[in-house]
């Protein structure tokens, strides 16, 4: 059985790219990404290998987790998409990220309750 057969529900994380946070806020990234990795879900994200999501990301593939990332091109002139992720989609817009991100989360039409799931650490832990 492949990694993504094995992933039969997806968690769709959308969250900071800075590495400016706290660690702990990267730390507890990393630990999201190895609890979803244990429990067999998915994740979709921005594409992107630094800050909160790429802690989630490297976590997951650390832990022999599937990987998404949807990434715009035109932002590759202030940030690289993850390089090693195992599943990349490149896409023209911001919009087109939204929608692609809504879609693949979506691609086990049998599952009765599909996980969605957007985080944002700024809002649900202050940065104070």
């Amino acid at each position: 059985m492949t990694k993504i057969e094995q992933a039969k529900k997806f968690i769709c994380v959308f969250c900071g790219a800075q590495n400016a946070v706290p660690k702990h806020h990267l730390e507890a990234g990393k630990q999201f990404g190895i609890e979803m990795a244990k429990r067999q879900l998915g994740l979709v994200y921005g594409g992107g290998d630094c800050g909160l999501m790429g802690a989630v990301a490297n976590a997951v593939l650390e832990s022999d987790g599937w990987v998404t990332g949807v990434f715009p091109a035109h932002l590759r002139s202030i940030e690289q998409e993850h390089k090693h992720l195992s599943e990349t989609v490149i896409v023209d817009s911001m919009h087109a990220r939204k929608q692609i991100l809504s879609f693949l989360i979506m691609r086990d039409i049998g599952a009765i309750l599909s996980h969605y799931l957007i985080t944002s650490f700024k809002q649900a832990l202050p940065l104070r």
